[in-house]
């Protein structure tokens, strides 16, 4: 189970700080019963683990999972073993810290966008009408190690709000354009099919806008029509893994993971 590494925010941006921690937040809807919520007709619940750890769990009422008896290959569906009360669900789990979160999750079990709209749900009002915004830890690359890659794939290049962008991307627009929400613009070159990034890029690396703060690149392999986007850990989320296999407990292995995540520390987390 992959563990991304997240920070957060409130928007609008407009200087205001929550007058609690994220941390004592959670707690506290969990104290006050204020962790649960039906959402999209599935139901989510935030249970805590231990330390700074805690689960996200979700109902799934929509996909077929059944039970295999492996010594005959009977199957029976797991919906009709289950009392009225019981549903089958799945757990994420997250850590949080004093300026970050991980959030680890598997195919079935809810995303960190979820977790961000239980949360406002609870703490919209308490929070002056600001949304939780949670935005990926990213590991920036230099332009040289760009050049480095050998593989096709797109580069996402991302440029600060600053006046000269600004001035720029208002000839674009016509009337009257607010910024005043935007903290930064986003960028994708997309090689063309069986080009490679260093054919895209070497061209570019030269002419960089001042505006550009950080470049993250991702590898696609295509099978037939379809292209399936390939993380390429170096650039892109700062992540960890959980063994959910092993013998030491999730919430364990999740401390650990960020107190030896060495690129956290580098990147000032």
């Amino acid at each position: 189970m992959k563990t991304n590494y997240f920070t957060y925010r409130y928007l609008p941006v407009d200087g205001y700080v929550p007058s609690e921690s994220l941390k004592d937040a959670i707690d506290s809807m969990i104290s006050s019963g204020n962790n649960t919520a039906n959402m999209a007709g599935e139901y989510y619940v935030i249970q805590p683990v231990a330390g700074d750890v805690y689960t996200f769990i979700k109902t799934n009422s929509r996909d077929v999972f059944r039970k295999l008896d492996l010594s005959n290959n009977i199957c029976v569906d797991l919906s009709q073993i289950l009392t009225a009360n019981e549903k089958i669900a799945f757990a994420s789990f997250f850590i949080i810290k004093s300026n970050l979160i991980g959030f680890s999750n598997t195919l079935y079990s809810p995303r960190i966008g979820k977790l961000a709209e239980i949360y406002d749900l609870v703490m919209l009002a308490r929070n002056n009408n600001h949304n939780i915004n949670f935005e990926p830890i990213a590991n920036q690359v230099t332009e040289q190690e760009v050049l480095n890659y050998a593989h096709v794939g797109r580069i996402t290049m991302k440029l600060d709000k600053s006046q000269n962008l600004i001035d720029r991307l208002g000839t674009l627009f016509a009337g009257n354009v607010s910024y005043d929400d935007v903290d930064s613009f986003e960028i994708k070159i997309i090689p063309k099919r069986t080009k490679d990034i260093k054919d895209t890029f070497s061209g570019v690396m030269n002419a960089m806008p001042q505006e550009v703060t950080s470049v993250a690149v991702s590898a696609k392999e295509h099978i037939g029509d379809v292209a399936t986007d390939l993380n390429v850990i170096m650039s892109n989320t700062v992540c960890d893994f959980v063994n959910i296999s092993s013998t030491t407990a999730i919430n364990i292995q999740m401390e650990n993971n960020y107190t030896n995540n060495s690129t956290l520390r580098n990147l000032g987390y």
